[in-house]
Formats: structure tokens, C-alpha cells, sequence
């Protein structure tokens, strides 16, 4: 497969077509995100209900994702999930690449771990780039990153680097980051929450029926 060298070329030429996720299945459970609402002291606020803004993921993605945004939700809610389907569907916003990272991968020992783990993603799906070369790719905004798994950095160091990656790459990388526990302390500092809607009972059957088969899924149901 050909990679384009010329400096001028964006991440889509340089990549050519390359996809990570050919054999990901394009079947959607229309799953749902909703606003994760602060907790006030405020006794008052019980009186007059909050109305909690719905949306389906990738819209809540799409809308919230250049400022930052922090995806939380129960295991088996379909967050990891999600950020697979954005990768399989590809150019989502204005022309940037979705590039997903497990933070569960990060090399602590690392100097700049989320950057040597983009550069090593990225090599995995063919684009051989310098760090130099990244860096630069990130400050003009080529790509969209899919950060998995906040609650998976127990290094407080880790962390702080993680938050240091988004600070300073927040005015042109739009980022989406998920979390497992909708208590987490660590929120890197992102102000916009949602929060993944549990699957009816009709989707999880659905679900199963579509991954695992008829026969199969009705055993497991």
C-alpha cells in the first residue's frame, strides 16, 4: 500500500484506504447518550424537575467532541463500542481522521505516552510518522480521538500526562474520552458529560440475536 511522503498531504491521502475495522459489522442498536447533570445542595432544585437533553451517540459525539467531551457508562453500555463505530464509518468531522486509543495501553515509562501510542496505532494501520511529523499533523487538527478507558489510569503520573496531551492539543484535536464509573474523581478537567442510556430489553435482545445468531442468542437469553 502506497503512503504518500509529501509533506502537503493530509492524514486521508497519506493513508490511503486503509481501514482498521473492514470486517466491523455496520449494524446500529441506535444507542442513546443523555446530559450527565451536576448535583446542587440546593434543596430547591428538587422542587422544579431539571429536563435532561437526550441524544443518539454519535450526534452527542459529533456535537460535543471539539470542545472535549467525556462519555461514562456502566460496562456493557456500549461505550467502547461506539467509538468503534465511529472509526469504521471514518470522516465524521471536517475532514479529521478518528483514531481510537486504549489508555489501558499507555506505557507509563514512556516521555509523552499518549503521543508514542498514537504514533504506534497509527503505524499499526500503516502511517509510518515521526513524532515530529504527529505533532505537527495534531496542531493542524487532522485528526478525532477516541481515548477509552479514563478509569483504567491508576498512575496518578499517567494521568496528569494524559490531562497535559488534552490541554495542550484542545484548540485544534477534538477528543472524546470514555469512563466506566459514573463517580469517577478523574475527569481530566472536561466540563461537558454524557452519559450512555442502558439497553432496553428489546435492544439487548436484539443485540444478541445480531452478534450471536437466532439459535445461539435465544440459548443466552
Amino acid at each position: 500500500m502506497q503512503i504518500s511522503s509529501s509533506p502537503d498531504a493530509t492524514v486521508d491521502e497519506r493513508m490511503g484506504a486503509i481501514d482498521p475495522f473492514t470486517q466491523f459489522d455496520d449494524y446500529d442498536l441506535d444507542l442513546q447518550v443523555q446530559d450527565v447533570k451536576e448535583k446542587t445542595p440546593d434543596a430547591s432544585d428538587a422542587q422544579s424537575p431539571t429536563k435532561i437533553e437526550t441524544y443518539k451517540v454519535l450526534e452527542g459525539i459529533l456535537k460535543y467532541a471539539p470542545d472535549h467531551m467525556l462519555l461514562e457508562g456502566k460496562p456493557g453500555s456500549g461505550k467502547t463500542t461506539a467509538l468503534e463505530k465511529l472509526v469504521a464509518k471514518g470522516d465524521l468531522i471536517e475532514g479529521r481522521v478518528p483514531v481510537m486509543l486504549r489508555l489501558r495501553d499507555l506505557n507509563p515509562k514512556a516521555d509523552r505516552p499518549v503521543l508514542e501510542r498514537l504514533q504506534l496505532e497509527l503505524g499499526n494501520r500503516g502511517l509510518q510518522l515521526s513524532l515530529e511529523m504527529l505533532t505537527n499533523l495534531l496542531q493542524q487538527g487532522q485528526f478525532l480521538l477516541l481515548l477509552d478507558g479514563i478509569n483504567e489510569l491508576p498512575d496518578p503520573a499517567l494521568r496528569r500526562q494524559v490531562q497535559d496531551f488534552r490541554e495542550w492539543y484542545r484548540p485544534t484535536t477534538p477528543m472524546i474520552f470514555t469512563t466506566r464509573s459514573l463517580n469517577v474523581e478523574v475527569d481530566l478537567g472536561i466540563e461537558k458529560k454524557l452519559e450512555m442510556k442502558p439497553l432496553s430489553p428489546e435492544q439487548m435482545q436484539e443485540f444478541v440475536h445480531e452478534y450471536l445468531g437466532l439459535e445461539q442468542g435465544e440459548a443466552l437469553l
